[in-house]
């Protein structure tokens, strides 16, 4: 994914980002989405996605991290693979919260 245009770099963190929502989506252990924040890195020509949500009462926090870092990272590589080759180096969540 050599030297990504600009514009080629805005639509590719736009499906990065689309698809780490999707998954989200399909966790009920979160109440919420606060943000979203997609990086890359030219050097490495690799995404970052920071995650940062709130979660459920009474869920276990490293194992609940777990899942959505998997969950994340199947649907960018399902959803994308097929597409383009996006590589995500790093998918980071942060807790903001607790209901």
């Amino acid at each position: 994914m050599a030297n990504l245009s600009k514009s080629n770099l805005k639509i590719a963190k736009e499906l990065v980002l689309q698809n780490a929502r999707d998954a989200l989506t399909g966790i009920p252990s979160i109440c919420k989405v606060e943000d979203i924040k997609v990086g890359y890195e030219k050097d490495t020509e690799e995404f970052l996605v920071d995650m940062f949500i709130i979660v459920k009462f009474g869920e276990k926090i490293p194992a609940l991290s777990w899942d959505v870092q998997n969950a994340v990272k199947d649907s960018i590589y399902n959803g994308l693979n097929n597409v383009t080759d996006i590589k995500v180096k790093k998918i980071n969540i942060h807790i903001t919260g607790v209901k």
